[in-house]
Formats: C-alpha cells, structure tokens, sequence
C-alpha cells in the first residue's frame, strides 16, 4: 500500500524535469520537514490515508484506496506579495504534474491515479511562498499472507 511513494516520487523526477526543476520530496522522510522554507519550487507527496472499498466472503483479502496528498511550492523572490505572479509561476508546475501523474499506474495491481478530492488543504499564500494542494488516489488489493 505504501509502496506507491517510491514510484510516484520516481514519476515525478523522470526527465525531462517538471517546470522549474522542483525538489521532489516525501513528507514520509523526516529529513524534510521544512524543506519547503528552503527550497522552492518543490513538490511534496504524503500520503493521506486509506479506505477499504470492499472485501471477499473470508476478509482474507481487501480493495483498498489509498489517497496521496501532493502540495506544490512556488515563490516569488523579484515581486513577494505578488499572487498573480505566484499563480502564473504555479500554472505550469501544476499543468505538468498533473499530466505526469494523471491514468499512471503506481505499481503492478493499482489502479491508474485520478484526480481526488484534497479535504480540508486549501491553496495559501503567505511568505512569498504559494502553495497549492492536489491529491490523486489509486486502488490496490492487499492479501492477508
């Protein structure tokens, strides 16, 4: 269920690089936490959580979603306090890891990711630093061994 990290963190950083040459990190690396105060652009994959969708007669084996947390960074270091800039820094990074992420696969058994809703995330701007939440989610069978 976890494994999905390491392949769409992989996705992510295939070349061509996304717009911008963002730091692509997981927020499951404690080594990140604030990284997004260091280096920007970048994109930050969590994972959100799971929920089972249904199981077999045994309960032996589970389709679970699993839902990813994505949260893109941007910053406006010539024009701070300018949103518009920001959005329009933004647009391309967004339009790129959505298109690389977007009907792929993260492992053998999952499903293609689609667009999911990011609950309570809301885009922020503070700092000269704009972030926006995306999230994807993916389906996968788990096996009890």
């Amino acid at each position: 269920m976890l494994s999905a990290a390491a392949v769409i963190l992989a996705r992510l950083r295939e070349t061509p690089p996304l717009p911008g040459s963002p730091v692509i990190l997981s927020s499951l690396d404690p080594g990140n936490a604030g990284a997004v105060r260091a280096c920007t652009p970048a994109v930050i994959l969590t994972f959100a959580g799971y929920a089972p969708q249904e199981s077999n007669a045994s309960g032996r084996s589970v389709r679970a979603e699993t839902t990813w947390h994505l949260t893109l960074a941007v910053d406006t270091p010539d024009t701070p306090g300018d949103v518009d800039e920001a959005m329009a820094t933004m647009e391309p990074l967004c339009a790129a890891v959505l298109g690389r992420l977007l009907g792929f696969a993260p492992g053998p058994g999952a499903t293609r990711l689609t667009l999911a809703d990011p609950g309570s995330a809301r885009p922020s701007y503070r700092g000269g630093i704009l972030r926006l939440p995306l999230a994807v989610k993916t389906q996968v069978v788990i096996r009890a061994i």
